[in-house]
This record gives structure tokens, sequence and C-alpha cells, in this order.
């Protein structure tokens, strides 16, 4: 039979809820394997896998995948849109101006 929570494992087949971290124990969910899986835009974390959402620095596609709401052009969760390297968040031009709190734009942006 299958590992329950805690168990040993070297697959996700050996456990119970079908999860194994990446020390080799059965978990309950892909949140806590220590790997991306189960749907995560990073470890543990974001995505579609239904675990919490990425700190910055996590890996993104979408801004839903991060605590702050906010993903980068290179899938980086930041903590503001001012970070983005897109225009988002209010702004005139690339991470600056408009009504977003970013920093005005440079003569020519």
């Amino acid at each position: 039979p299958a590992c329950a929570v805690g168990g040993g494992c070297t697959t996700g087949t050996d456990c119970a809820s079908t999860w194994c971290s990446s020390t080799g124990t059965c978990v309950a969910t892909s949140c806590e394997t220590d790997m991306v899986d189960g749907g995560e835009s990073d470890i543990d974390c974001g995505g579609s896998s239904g675990c919490p959402a990425c700190a910055v620095g996590g890996g993104c596609t979408t801004g839903t995948d991060c605590a702050s709401t906010w993903c980068s052009s290179t899938g980086t969760c930041v903590a503001t849109s001012c970070e983005t390297d897109m225009v988002d968040g209010g702004e005139s031009d690339i991470d600056c101006g408009g009504s977003s709190g970013c920093p005005a734009c440079a003569v020519g942006g």
C-alpha cells in the first residue's frame, strides 16, 4: 500500500497523496514538495496549483502568481508596477509617470 504523509518515498506513486518531496518524504500537497510541480510557477507557489502566491523574486507568468500582484516581463515577481519593465499600473511609460506612484519619466520617456 502507498505510504501516508510523513512516510518515505522515491516517487509520488509511493504516497497515498501522490506527492513525494525532494527529501523523500510523502507530503499532503504539491505545495510542500520543495520542487516546481503541480501547476506551480515556482517552488511551492503560484500558478494553478492552489499554493500560496509567490514572494518577490519568485517565478511567475501573471500577476496572480505573485503576492504583490506584479509579475515582470522577465517572469519574476516584483514589489511594485514600477519594476515590471512594462507600461502598467497607471504608468505613462515603462515603469514611470502617470498615476502609478512611480518616479517621473525622463525627458523623452
